[in-house]
């Protein structure tokens, strides 16, 4: 908590040295209103775990298979086809990750069954919020509650992501938010992941109510900032990993990541300081990825192209089932199908560029260095 809260004052206060502080001030001290009051309710739902359900901390976490990549690369889109697979893959909901505690989990469990019995209006109160709050990504990654979502808030939680960028722009100012190996303290750092860890076991333990023994699948387009802690934790974990053209996903992504900032810091928008320096973060992220790939054993390691996913969904799928040792079902095949298609039908065309941003592809080249721009593409191979 102490570290958490230095985040959010140092961030502040920088905030207000920024024009448009007056804006940033009521939207930063909003923010942090909901923030404190979901810490204590997590820290209150974590303890009555201990005394309720202590037997999640021998819920074993077994070859949990990472679906990562750079943002914009089709880890949404894969991890959706994989977890259709729900009798061997178990995914986190986004509530899950907001609630990272068996107790209170429950409690939406609950209250969803008796708000379905009363028509409900909690329900679509609830849509209506979601709405409000996620608007700015429509058409570009969808997101509720209810919905498969990476586990990012976890660590935002504990304000150790790089996503905390999208409510504190300030880089030069917070470097230790694009690595976790840049957080001052080991004991901030062994806290985080055993926070990390001890969610992930109570998720699988929740999930085991339903069908037991399955397998953790994660999506995670951030992971880079803390890869080495997290593979230390889960030695035998898997990795699914999607690359695709960096000049395509940095300016995808930047159109997804600086979206809140409309809100609060709109003068940082587009051709800023601000967004260069974030696609610097992407960008040593898939440096991060490439160097993991070398030093991960191949048997641990499935490296796939978008381009590939995007053609064939489905022999894409199967390339990642022989990669685990598994086999589909026709059954299964075809509801991959038809969400392969339903993907297609909903999916908007969004046009950005690398000029939107004050970038140019000698940029990107340059800041990936030319031997790592090539090694995305020959991973793939």
């Amino acid at each position: 908590m102490p570290y958490s809260l230095g985040i959010w004052a140092r961030g502040f206060a920088h905030g207000l040295t920024r024009p448009g502080r007056l804006r940033r001030t009521g939207f930063t001290l909003t923010v942090f209103g909901l923030w404190s009051v979901i810490r204590i309710v997590v820290a209150l739902g974590r303890a009555v775990d201990h005394v309720l359900f202590p037997a999640f901390r021998r819920r074993a976490i077994e070859r949990p298979v990472f679906v990562v990549g750079s943002p914009r690369s089709g880890t949404t889109f894969l991890h959706g086809l994989l977890a259709l697979d729900e009798a061997r893959f178990s995914s986190l909901r986004l509530y899950e990750t907001l609630l990272p505690s068996i107790a209170l989990c429950r409690l939406v469990e609950i209250g969803g069954a008796v708000d379905r019995r009363l028509g409900r209006p909690l329900g679509r109160a609830a849509v209506a919020i979601q709405r409000r709050v996620f608007g700015g990504w429509q058409g570009i990654h969808e997101t509720a509650l209810a919905r498969h979502e990476e586990p990012e808030g976890l660590w935002a939680l504990r304000m150790m992501t790089p996503a905390v960028y999208l409510l504190f722009p300030f880089f030069d100012e917070l470097p230790e938010l694009s690595s976790l190996e840049a957080v001052r303290g080991d004991r901030a750092r062994r806290a985080a992941i055993r926070f990390y860890v001890g969610s992930l076991r109570r998720h699988l333990y929740l999930a085991d109510r339903r069908t037991p023994g399955r397998t953790l699948l994660v999506k995670t387009v951030l992971f880079p900032s803390r890869l080495r802690a997290v593979c230390s934790a889960l030695p035998d974990i898997r990795f699914v990993q999607l690359v695709r053209d960096p000049r395509r996903t940095i300016p995808s992504a930047l159109s997804m990541l600086t979206a809140p900032w409309k809100a609060h810091s709109p003068r940082m928008v587009g051709a800023t300081p601000e967004t260069r320096m974030f696609a610097n973060v992407l960008l040593d992220g898939i440096a991060a990825y490439a160097a993991a790939r070398d030093r991960t054993p191949a048997e641990r390691w499935l490296t796939l192209s978008f381009e590939d996913l995007v053609a064939d969904p489905g022999a894409t799928v199967e390339r990642v089932y022989d990669f685990l040792g598994l086999v589909s079902d026709s059954a299964l095949n075809e509801r991959r199908e038809r969400a392969a298609e339903e993907a297609r039908r909903t999916t908007r065309a969004h046009s950005y560029s690398l000029a939107d941003f004050g970038l140019s592809a000698a940029d990107i080249e340059d800041a990936a260095s030319r031997a790592m721009f090539e090694s995305v593409h020959r991973g793939a191979s």
